[in-house]
Formats: structure tokens, sequence, C-alpha cells
């Protein structure tokens, strides 16, 4: 049981879990979009992912010394030269297979990579992006819906206008949506850590049952967004059944959140939801 618990702390606190869910995510919206799966751009959005939410983590724990007391920054603490391995090996990872990305893909790659850094990087007396009040979980969604839409459609096409299309423009809007929705639930978990560090957050002031609708509401329009790309024909019949299949069980997921739940909930199960799209995908065409 403990070496069950143990590879759970592993996964999740070095961000492993997370960066195959972004892979998971990329290979469904692929399909979604129509493109053949590309190793070099996967691998890419792999330890991007990876990198970039260990990096994070760093950054944040060195402004904040003294700030240990949530069970990711133990097992950092705990495990300072593994996390400082995952941390490197990601980073020159994600080099190399920026190296072979068409050079366009830089012009997308390049702003989200900025947004991400300054999402814990303070310029001079600016705050961090994170720090701004309300703003950390619009800039993930948005992050998460460039990265998996709009970069694959310019990676495809060679033309950076192409990500201007209504197309891709449409599914960016509605996965984002969906991403808000669904991290939110994190914002609720770490309600407490926010209000000593003084964050203001949208369940720090609106409080937990009004996030929970805020959620709910972001994954209907979601919904709605994705059945307009559907009606339009930008999205197969299965597509859309796996991402309403996966909206319906995320809004499940986050009712569940309205009470405190044990730390491996959010980072095993609620972010785990980012795998439904796929999985109930290969259920359906299988």
């Amino acid at each position: 049981m403990n070496l069950v618990r143990n590879f759970g702390h592993f996964i999740v606190y070095s961000n492993l879990y997370v960066a195959f869910c972004a892979f998971s995510l990329a290979v469904f919206s692929l399909k979604a979009l129509d493109y053949k799966a590309d190793n070099n751009l996967l691998a890419f959005i792999f330890f991007a992912t990876l990198f970039a939410y260990n990096f994070q983590r760093r950054i944040s724990l060195l402004e904040k010394t003294n700030s240990t007391s949530s069970w990711q920054n133990k097992w950092i603490s705990r495990n300072k030269s593994l996390s400082n391995i995952i941390t490197v090996f990601s980073f020159t990872a994600c080099l190399y297979f920026l190296y072979f990305l068409p050079h366009d893909s830089l012009l997308l790659i390049a702003p989200l990579s900025l947004i991400s850094l300054l999402y814990v990087l303070r310029i001079g007396r600016q705050p961090a992006l994170r720090n701004i009040p309300f703003l950390k979980v619009f800039i993930v969604a948005f992050v998460w819906g460039g990265a998996m839409i709009l970069l694959p459609t310019l990676y495809f096409s060679n033309d950076f206008y192409s990500i201007f299309s209504l197309k891709a423009q449409s599914l960016s809007f509605a996965l984002s949506l969906f991403i808000f929705g669904l991290s939110l639930p994190f914002d609720i978990r770490d309600i407490s850590d926010d209000s000593i560090a003084q964050l203001k957050t949208i369940p720090a002031k609106m409080g937990v049952k009004k996030t929970i609708l805020i959620c709910w509401l972001s994954f209907l329009l979601s919904s709605i967004v994705f059945l307009v790309c559907f009606k339009h024909h930008f999205i197969t019949s299965e597509v859309f059944a796996s991402l309403l299949i996966t909206i319906a069980i995320s809004a499940f997921m986050v009712y569940l959140t309205k009470k405190p739940k044990h730390h491996l909930f959010y980072g095993l199960l609620l972010e785990g939801c980012l795998l439904l799209p796929l999985t109930v995908y290969y259920f359906l065409i299988f």
C-alpha cells in the first residue's frame, strides 16, 4: 500500500501526471482537428508542460522559503535532487524537440512561453501574473487552449494566420472554457493558503458554492460552443460525444469539491479528467 501511495505522490508531485494529461489531450486535439499524430509535436507538448509546472513550483518555493505546508512542497523538499533532474531534463528535451518544429511555430510558442514564465516571475516591481487578482485561472485556460488547438493548427498548416480561422478560434475558446471550469476547484483547494498569501481568487471572493456554479456555467458554455462546432462540421460526432461525456463527468467531479477532499483527489482524479476525451473517444470508435 505504501508503494502505491509513494508512486502516486511521485507521478503527481513531479508533474509527470499532468504532463501525461497534456499529452493525452494533445493526441485527442489532433484527432479532433483531423491531423495525424506527430511525435515531435506531442513530445514537445509533454516536456514543455513538465518543465513549465516544475519551473513554476520551484520559483514559488524560492520566493516563499517558508512555504512548505502543501504536500507537493513537502515532496519537493524531500526530493530536491530528483526534482532538479526532472526540471533540467524536461527543459533540455523541450529545446531538442523545439528544433524540429517549423519556425512559424515560434510565433505562438514564444508568447505562450512568456506568459508561462511571467506567471510566477516578477519584472521589477510588477507582480507575477498569478498574483494579479482573479487572473491566474484565466491564464491557465488561455495557455492550455492555445497549446492544444492553436499550436497544432499552426504546426500543420505552416501558416500563422490559420490560427485566426473560425474553426481554430471556436475550438480553442470552447476548450479554454472547459479548462477554466476544471481549474477553479484547484483554487477552492488552495483557498486557505491563498487567503494567507492575500491572493484574491474567485473562490476566496465568492465562496465555494458560487464558484461551483461558475464552473458549471463554464462547462455549459463550452458544450454550447462545441455544439456549434459540430453543427458547422468542425468536429465529428464521435469527438463531440467524447467532449460532452467528459464535460458531464467533470461537472460531477467538480460537485464533489464542495467539501474538502484528500490532496490526491485533485492531483489524480480531477486532473485526470483531462484524460477522458481521448479515453472516451477510443471507447466510442472501437
